[in-house]
């Protein structure tokens, strides 16, 4: 009974990994259609990351709802997500400072921040905040969003997101969507 509840949760997180992969896209290539390519676009360091959103994302991501506050995003601490080894990871729920990053949510619950990487949050502020269980992080380029380390080696994404490892699991978009063929195999960090 209890692997068949974890390959339920599995499928629920790669189904809903494909939503927001695909809705992330769409928005970027949208945001092309009417801003013109990637490598034209003003650049977040340059403008701020609230008019980068404003500009080239929130356009296109309907219900996109900015919070600006750990506590207004519903999390009950700065830095919730942590590794599979209980370690926590130096990425905060907003950037109340410096204006790098901006934090808001999907029309479905789902929690994006974007900065120069773009960190999902599958079910928001609900359990268990891990990464590579509902947090997962991306990059952007002039390919579109991609999973962050996506150009590195197989060798290398699959050392960094495994059950004997698993570092700070940063590479795990890249292993299911890139190395995996959008599935979760015996040695993922589960």
């Amino acid at each position: 009974m209890p692997a068949l509840i974890a390959n339920h949760q599995k499928n629920v997180t790669l189904t809903q990994l494909k939503k927001v992969y695909s809705v992330l896209n769409q928005a970027y290539k949208l945001s092309e259609n009417d801003n013109g390519e990637f490598i034209y676009w003003e650049k977040k360091d340059d403008i701020g990351a609230t008019p980068f959103f404003e500009k080239y994302w929130k356009p296109y991501l309907t219900g996109a709802n900015v919070c600006l506050s750990y506590q207004e995003c519903g999390y009950s601490e700065e830095k919730p997500w942590k590794t599979r080894k209980g370690e926590r990871n130096t990425v905060a729920v907003v950037d109340d400072a410096n204006d790098t990053r901006i934090s808001f949510f999907l029309n479905d619950g789902t929690f994006v921040s974007l900065s120069s990487h773009v960190y999902v949050d599958l079910n928001g502020p609900k359990k268990p905040n891990l990464w590579g269980r509902d947090f997962f992080q991306f990059t952007y380029d002039e390919r579109g969003v991609m999973p962050s380390y996506y150009t590195l080696t197989e060798e290398w994404v699959k050392q960094r997101c495994s059950k004997k490892n698993n570092y700070d699991a940063t590479t795990c978009s890249a292993r299911i969507i890139i190395y995996d063929n959008w599935q979760m195999t015996e040695d993922y960090p589960w």
